[in-house]
């Protein structure tokens, strides 16, 4: 239930991402719209165009299902839908070298295309999204 504003202004996640987090999230709509959507909303739509899947994306990411249990995202991401509960998503604490760029027509759109790079433990994880289908991991190392 973790707004997206409140995870953007959160400093412990900017200093983690080092930016990224609170680069990919500040294009969301407006703040008022960023201060009432949530994080687990966004990740299990699963949109192909969802800022936010793709700026959580990096190693160490995980979700906690209420009858799945704990799984890596890009495990959830390539799930069938089953109408699971989605109870929290987990994110690694600790440094990570973090880039994140979108490409939107407008400054408010959705975005066209989107990428991001994570740096973490010598693991690079890549996450491109902004697809017309639903979210599917295309971690590569």
């Amino acid at each position: 239930m973790v707004s997206l504003r409140k995870l953007e202004t959160h400093k412990s996640f900017q200093a983690w991402t080092r930016g990224a987090g609170a680069d990919s999230l500040r294009h969301i709509v407006g703040t008022q719209f960023r201060n009432c959507a949530t994080v687990g909303g966004s990740i299990y739509g699963r949109f192909g165009f969802s800022d936010v899947l793709d700026a959580v994306s990096g190693s160490g990411r995980q979700v906690k299902l209420f009858k799945g249990g704990v799984l890596p995202l890009r495990e959830f991401l390539d799930r069938e839908e089953d109408g699971d509960i989605l109870l929290s998503v987990l994110v690694k604490k600790g440094q990570a070298f973090a880039a994140y760029e979108s490409m939107r027509n407008e400054a408010v759109d959705f975005p066209v295309l989107t990428a991001a790079v994570c740096l973490r433990d010598g693991q690079f994880t890549v996450s491109v999204g902004a697809r017309t289908r639903k979210g599917k991991s295309i971690f590569s190392s």
